[in-house]
């Protein structure tokens, strides 16, 4: 069949036409679409922020069962959007649930649940920290699946770059070598955790494996090596650790040096430790042992009023404890002493440690030497000079309290203008959202007209062309 020129532009029009009607369709499904997953994705965030809220505050007000369902709610709405990093967030809520009923197999079964969406959905280090949780809580109860858990974290941190995390999962591993028995291994994981701690600053972590280093060395008699690391640890923690820390690892050092004969820098790590019993519930075995031992101290020196002292006091903490072996030592001690023929004012350590503390640096160290120092002196009948360090110690409390609600202040007004950023965020995302809405109703108006339009067009157009060749076939026709 062969076309004249009229019936070739006639057929080109029209397919062009055609066309240009198949492209307006396929554009309004494609704006329609972007449009719904992107409204799918808002709608999809902001229940997923839902349910973490409700978790969260069920867990706060330990509702145990209405957390559960929060939890399971978030699990099966991650699942049906393929959201699998909240899948594994679900897990981990439904642990720490568990975790706040004491239900220890609930908590580390759900944890192992989590692991699998976190590596699903590209968060390794999420699935570290579940294999680290799960090494912690199993670290007495079953030592072995414990280090193989913080070994299955310790190789996707590793894998990761994650230095921080590695060395506290070396730390873990070193814990629980410690706790079996297995000093070598122990000591071998507490030094490289030590020293990745070090290179990246992690202050806390490197006292506490040193520390950890120092008292595995002093069981094993290695007295040198444990002050060495004991002494780092007390350097770090002494800036912001607790006084219960500090005290345990002064009477540490205090040991170690007691053991190897060296009285004088025994006693002044002892003497340390007695000031810093007066700011902890640190007592019994440990307070006893050292009295008793500066008694000995004291003895050897022939101070005999500071050796009474020490031994009544060693006495006392016996007899409260019950420890009928510790009672007999002290009246051995008190019973070996020969008082001086000419009474010699003894020098009082205590008073002179905690003297010596008002000039730190450490405005809360002043604070405690003059809460003690007015204590102290009170009970050793002294109290005009009581009153002069009680009036400092208020003072000092004051002006600190003032500073501290200072940075309150500051830190409430940085809150507040987080809450506000927040809520402009809100607020954007509500007005994006209805202005999308809005968009979406807007093309799709546009797009039905530009379809109506084409249809319309096409179909004046084909009547018109039926038209026109009635007539081109009349005309010749006729």
């Amino acid at each position: 069949m062969h076309l004249n020129k009229t019936e070739f532009r006639h057929l080109l029009h029209r397919w062009n036409f055609v066309t240009l009607l198949v492209l307006a369709v396929v554009l309004l499904i494609r704006n329609v679409s972007a449009q719904d997953a992107g409204s799918l994705r808002i709608s999809d965030s902001i229940r997923i922020a839902t349910l973490e809220n409700r978790f969260e505050n069920f867990l706060y007000e330990k509702q145990a069962d209405s957390a559960r369902a929060a939890a399971d709610s978030l699990i099966a709405f991650a699942l049906r959007t393929e959201n699998y990093r909240y899948v594994a967030v679900g897990y981990l809520n439904r642990a720490l649930t568990e975790q706040s009923v004491n239900n220890n197999e609930g908590f580390v079964e759900y944890l192992q649940r989590s692991i699998p969406w976190y590596l699903k959905g590209n968060e390794p280090l999420g699935a570290a920290m579940a294999h680290t949780m799960i090494g912690q809580t199993l670290e007495r109860e079953e030592p072995d699946r414990a280090i193989d858990q913080y070994r299955a974290s310790l190789e996707i941190r590793r894998q990761a770059a994650d230095s921080a995390g590695v060395a506290s999962n070396l730390a873990g591993i070193g814990n629980v070598y410690d706790r079996i028995g297995k000093a070598g291994n122990a000591g071998q994981y507490y030094l490289e955790a030590a020293e990745i701690s070090e290179k990246t600053g992690n202050t806390r972590l490197r006292a506490h494996t040193l520390a950890s280093l120092g008292n595995l060395y002093e069981r094993q008699g290695r007295d040198s090596d444990s002050r060495k690391y004991l002494k780092q640890s007390l350097a770090l923690y002494k800036p912001s650790g607790s006084p219960a820390m500090l005290f345990s690892l002064n009477k540490s050092i205090g040991d170690s040096y007691f053991r190897q004969g060296l009285s004088d820098s025994a006693r002044l790590n002892y003497e340390e430790a007695l000031a810093l019993s007066k700011n902890t519930s640190a007592g019994g075995q440990g307070m006893l042992q050292i009295t008793y031992n500066l008694g000995v101290i004291a003895a050897k020196n022939h101070d005999t009023a500071a050796a009474q002292t020490y031994f009544g006091q060693a006495l006392l903490f016996s007899e409260k404890m019950g420890d009928t072996s510790a009672e007999r030592l002290s009246l051995a001690g008190l019973a070996s002493l020969k008082p001086r023929k000419k009474p010699v004012s003894p020098p009082d350590y205590v008073l002179l440690a905690l003297i010596r503390k008002t000039t730190s640096l450490s405005a809360k160290e002043r604070l405690e030497a003059y809460h003690s120092l007015d204590a102290y002196l009170q009970t050793r009948g002294n109290p005009a000079d009581a009153a002069h360090y009680s009036a400092r110690y208020r003072m000092l409390r004051d002006s600190l309290l003032v500073d501290e609600m200072q940075a309150q202040l500051q830190v409430l007004g940085t809150v507040r203008e987080s809450l506000v950023s927040d809520l402009r965020d809100t607020n954007a995302l509500r007005v994006r959202y209805e202005h999308e809405h809005k968009q979406q109703k807007r093309l799709i108006l546009i797009s039905f007209l530009i379809v109506i339009s084409l249809a319309a067009g096409l179909l004046v157009y084909r009547f018109a062309g039926k038209k026109g060749r009635q007539l081109q076939e009349s005309g010749g026709t006729n």
